[in-house]
């Protein structure tokens, strides 16, 4: 059967307040509603310096740049070797949802999971084809979790060994 899967909202169909367009994929489990997407998409939690973002997947991709780390501050995150560098925007110019509501920090901030599956101790490489993998099975998107970078060092020592 048919379910609703996040789009991306065209210029014309956005609103100030966000609105989505829905559309129909066969490959997603469970139906997203509105206010499911916006409680999703809100869903900012800061515990010990982290924080859960979902990013959807549109017709363009996800719409961010993801990179490793410089050997400076690799050092800061031993195990952890892909960092958020920055939005893509569409090609017609427009925002995606994640950077019109700031919903990440900042550059720089690490990413611990992906959906569900930590990160820890994956080369770069290995945490790209984590993403395309979760991409194939829910191309609506996914959850990431970023650790903000403005700390200098971990918050929790559950990131070290």
């Amino acid at each position: 059967a048919n379910v609703p899967c996040i789009s991306t909202p065209s210029p014309v169909a956005a609103t100030d307040k966000g609105d989505f367009v829905l559309h129909k994929n066969e490959k997603v489990d469970q139906p997203l509603t509105e206010a499911s997407v916006e409680e999703i998409l809100n869903d900012t939690v800061n515990l010990i310096g982290e924080y859960k973002v979902y990013i959807p997947i549109t017709e363009e991709g996800m719409l961010m740049w993801i990179a490793p780390p410089s050997k400076s501050k690799k050092d800061i995150m031993p195990g952890f070797d892909a960092i958020f560098e920055g939005f893509r925007r569409f090609s017609d110019g427009s925002k995606s949802e994640p950077e019109l509501k700031n919903l990440i920090h900042g550059i720089g901030d690490w990413i611990v999971q992906v959906d569900d599956v930590s990160t820890k101790n994956m080369t770069f490489e290995q945490v790209m084809d984590l993403i395309t993998e979760k991409k194939k099975k829910n191309p609506c998107g996914m959850t990431l979790t970023f650790l903000d970078c403005n700390n200098e060092k971990p918050l929790s020592s559950d990131y070290l060994d």
